[in-house]
């Protein structure tokens, strides 16, 4: 097979970015206009979707250091999609900044006497800075890869894979850390109480997991928009990715299960409140959505290679679990703040589905600047070779 650059073309590379990114800006403003008399509603709404947003540009990023780490060569046909989501870490950077200015409304720790015990660390002049620190790793990484990637489309020196794969290790570390803190600042000290050890790893597996059935669900799409990358991503690479996730499914639902298991079994009060409200209160119905769509479909319909191996089916299954993933980050957040519960309307559809419009139209506009495949990459044609029939 001739290996060549594989580009956007038409309206997909020249207007679908922009206007789905304005479409996603007149949604969110809009939202924030028509929530002037209930601001703390569209302020929970909106921290769900940053969040939601993040996971999808942190899990890419560890999955392309980890792809470099392994050198796992089976990803290098979609490894663009995945470059192109965390290079979008810079932008949703720019959507946290409206959080900031919100504290008071999304974090109870900023009202004058809560917290009290915590305040070396929960503090809004250290909260800003910690942020600004998780940023610039997270951005100096992502762009370094993604500028030493794009670099070898453009003189194919195969030395930049192995310099990528030596500074992954660092960046991993770095990465755990700093996503550790995140999780704690933007979502557990919602409930300042309220403390996990497990939580971190719920996070990190919840964001790989998002990534990766995002970047199968674009997959998809790039496949119906672009005949010749259709040739290049074949069933092979679904049936890899898909038991990719498969893994990190599991490790989410075991530390979903430890982190409640371990609470219920000590049933100490400053454990419990977190749950209380979820599991017993008003947003009890919500359980069984997530359990039931976030691993037990997934789980017996991944089981089988057949659906594996099946692109609508896959592709299916991964929009399934982003759907659930994003109602899972509700119902760790908002309750919250509204834990006797709260009347879903249009408001939060129109917060959720217009961040989503402005980090895809982000996504499709770099992704129209350049070559959707990074074909000099020294591994992309064992990537083509791919062969599951003996996994």
């Amino acid at each position: 097979m001739k290996v060549a650059p594989i580009y956007l073309t038409g309206f997909f590379k020249s207007t679908f970015g922009i206007l789905l990114f304005v479409i996603g800006l007149l949604s969110v403003s809009g939202a924030y206009i028509a929530a002037a008399s209930e601001p703390r509603h569209f302020w929970m709404t909106y921290l769900v979707a940053f969040i939601f947003c993040l996971t999808l540009s942190l899990g890419s990023l560890f999955f392309v250091m980890v792809h470099y780490l392994s050198r796992a060569a089976w990803g290098v046909v979609f490894r663009r999609i995945s470059e192109n989501l965390m290079i979008l870490i810079p932008l949703v950077g720019l959507f946290f900044i409206p959080i900031i200015a919100a504290m008071p409304e999304i974090f109870f720790w900023t009202h004058p006497g809560e917290a009290m015990r915590k305040l070396l660390y929960l503090n809004t002049p250290f909260f800003v800075c910690r942020a600004v620190f998780y940023f610039a790793i997270w951005t100096g990484f992502s762009v370094y890869y993604y500028r030493v990637s794009i670099n070898q489309d453009k003189t194919g020196e195969t030395g930049l894979a192995v310099k990528l794969a030596r500074i992954a290790p660092v960046g991993i570390l770095l990465y755990a850390l700093t996503q550790t803190f995140a999780g704690i600042d933007w979502v557990m000290s919602l409930s300042h109480a309220w403390f996990s050890t497990m939580f971190p790893v719920e996070v990190f597996s919840a964001s790989v997991i998002s990534a990766l059935c995002l970047a199968m669900v674009l997959m998809t799409f790039l496949r119906k928009i672009s005949p010749m990358f259709r040739q290049w991503a074949n069933l092979e690479h679904y049936h890899a990715l898909a038991k990719l996730i498969y893994g990190f499914n599991l490790l989410w639902a075991l530390a979903v299960f430890t982190q409640y298991f371990v609470t219920w079994y000590a049933n100490l009060p400053e454990e419990t409140l977190f749950y209380i409200p979820r599991t017993v209160g008003a947003w009890h119905s919500w359980v069984p959505i997530l359990v039931f769509g976030h691993f037990f479909i997934p789980f017996f319909l991944w089981m089988s290679r057949h659906v594996k191996r099946n692109i609508i089916a896959s592709t299916l299954v991964a929009l399934l679990m982003l759907g659930v993933q994003y109602l899972h980050w509700y119902w760790m957040i908002v309750p919250s703040v509204f834990p006797e519960g709260l009347k879903v309307g249009l408001l939060d559809p129109s917060v959720g589905a217009g961040m989503m419009a402005m980090f895809l139209g982000a996504f499709f506009w770099l992704l129209g600047r350049r070559s959707i495949v990074a074909y000099r990459d020294p591994w992309l044609a064992e990537s083509l070779s791919l062969d599951n029939s003996v996994h």
